[in-house]
């Protein structure tokens, strides 16, 4: 679900794009999680994408999906954190 998340080049409806000072054509390009367009010679978009995911159990998962020559890469992480002594007073539970 991440993967497809971050990938996601849905863009709002051109009605809703924000007036940020930039043409308004450009900024709706500009409007989706993942972003890869052309603006003259040259492409503009998404280079790397980062998710950080922590369960109630302790559990986390580091995603982190790159651009590297022209090609994709991924890197998953993940450990799982132990239950803390003390509160964050200092004082044992």
């Amino acid at each position: 679900m991440v993967e497809e998340l971050m990938m996601d080049t849905i863009k709002t409806d051109k009605s809703l794009v924000p007036d940020t000072g930039v043409d308004p054509e450009w900024e709706y390009k500009l409007g989706s999680i993942f972003i890869d367009t052309a603006k003259g010679q040259a492409r503009y978009g998404t280079r790397s994408m980062v998710v950080l995911a922590v369960k109630l159990d302790g559990g986390v998962t580091f995603f982190k999906r790159y651009l590297e020559n022209s090609s994709w890469k991924e890197n998953i992480i993940q450990f799982q954190m132990e239950k803390a002594q003390h509160d964050l007073r200092g004082t044992l539970e």
